[in-house]
């Protein structure tokens, strides 16, 4: 449902920001570039890793560069707020890979946005959880990368950019990643910090990095007013999903339709190994695996190897971006001789339930009698060697 929120900026400080009986937050934004009359939507999302949307609110700028606003909040939740213009056209590639930012508050806390419109996704938060210092050199830090996101996309998404070019940029883009003071203060926040649904948040966000013996550690290390609130329950159940999802594990059945009207269950695939293919057209990782996942498939599957691909991306939906990228990017992941599944409705029920729709690419392999043997995500090596053991 979408409400229309009118942001009176000169009321809101005249009457002040009243926190006694209200379960709300103020939300305020300092943004260069921002017109007097400009829209922005603020989406709340209710759960992770996916992050179901719940609400989408509209908020008109009354004031060039400023705006602020009350919001009504039951519990600690996540937010996007991205401006209406930056949203793509349909049929149309975004000019960004992410077009807003999101941030985190609770109730009674003042959060303030501010920074530029010509990098959006990149604004920096003040208030709430990011007065914490290492939260906020960390929240700045990520900033700092979706700029560099941005002009990366914007330069490898120009018509007629050479393989080697965009390969350049997509290193460019993992190196951020692994810079050692971005490491160190997400490890701090992430890993060691017990008394924040901040820190869960964090590392619910980077589910597809730990197992269940590491989440298990980390939910027991929290203290009780963590593991009772809202997202030290969420962290709970996804502890308890991946003791599930172990090497070594039977998986449980599942149903799925592919692209074609086909059902697909687990029991078609006794005897044979089957790895299932999580995928997004535009993703970097996903470019790069592709290949070294269709090399795979030939040296293997007259061998007994079979592979579903699994996608959240309609084909049809990018029948309008540029005819190099589709043709580069797009085309290439319809075209392979697998099946193929599209992640909604009940297939994406059945896949958030072996967190196979949480993160791109994600690879599970599943021996002949059922058991989980592999779970990845652009490891082509470490894949091939269990096949080259188990498939002669």
């Amino acid at each position: 449902m979408k409400k229309l929120l009118f942001v009176l900026v000169m009321l809101l400080s005249v009457c002040g920001f009243s926190q006694k009986g209200k379960s709300t937050f103020l939300l305020k934004g300092n943004i260069g570039g921002l017109k007097k009359g400009d829209t922005l939507l603020l989406k709340t999302y209710e759960e992770l890793p996916i992050g179901k949307k719940i609400q989408v609110d509209t908020i008109l700028a009354n004031k060039d560069n400023h705006f602020s606003i009350e919001i009504a909040t039951a519990h600690t939740q996540i937010y996007s707020l991205s401006l209406f213009s930056d949203l793509p056209k349909k049929g149309k590639l975004p000019q960004t890979p992410i077009f807003g930012i999101s941030f985190v508050a609770k109730p009674k806390d003042i959060v303030v946005i501010e920074g530029n419109t010509e990098y959006f996704a990149a604004l920096t938060k003040r208030g709430g959880f990011y007065d914490n210092d290492l939260i906020f050199r960390l929240d700045s830090i990520k900033s700092r990368f979706n700029k560099n996101k941005i002009i990366a996309h914007r330069a490898m998404t120009k018509p007629n950019q050479a393989m080697d070019s965009i390969d350049y940029y997509q290193k460019k883009i993992s190196e951020m990643y692994n810079l050692p003071i971005y490491k160190q203060l997400n490890d701090s926040i992430t890993q060691k910090v017990n008394d924040s649904e901040y820190a869960i948040i964090n590392f619910i966000e980077d589910i597809h990095t730990w197992d269940y013996e590491k989440g298990k550690r980390r939910y027991d290390n929290l203290n009780a007013a963590i593991k009772s609130s809202y997202f030290g329950k969420i962290l709970y159940r996804l502890v308890k999903e991946k003791e599930k999802l172990q090497v070594g594990k039977k998986l449980e059945s599942f149903v799925l339709t592919t692209n074609q009207a086909k059902r697909l269950s687990l029991s078609d695939y006794k005897g044979k190994y089957l790895l299932l293919h999580y995928w997004s057209a535009l993703c970097g990782g996903c470019i790069y695996f592709r290949p070294k996942l269709e090399e795979i498939y030939k040296k293997y599957h007259q061998k007994g190897l079979e592979i579903i691909g699994i996608t959240a991306d309609l084909e049809k939906s990018f029948n309008d971006v540029d005819d190099f990228i589709k043709k580069e990017y797009v085309a290439p992941h319809y075209q392979v001789p697998w099946d193929l599944v599209i992640a909604t409705n009940e297939n994406e029920k059945a896949l958030q339930k072996y967190h196979l729709a949480y993160v791109f690419p994600t690879v599970m392999l599943i021996s002949p009698n059922g058991e989980i043997m592999y779970r990845g995500h652009t490891d082509s090596d470490a894949l091939e060697e269990i096949l080259a053991k188990n498939i002669k």
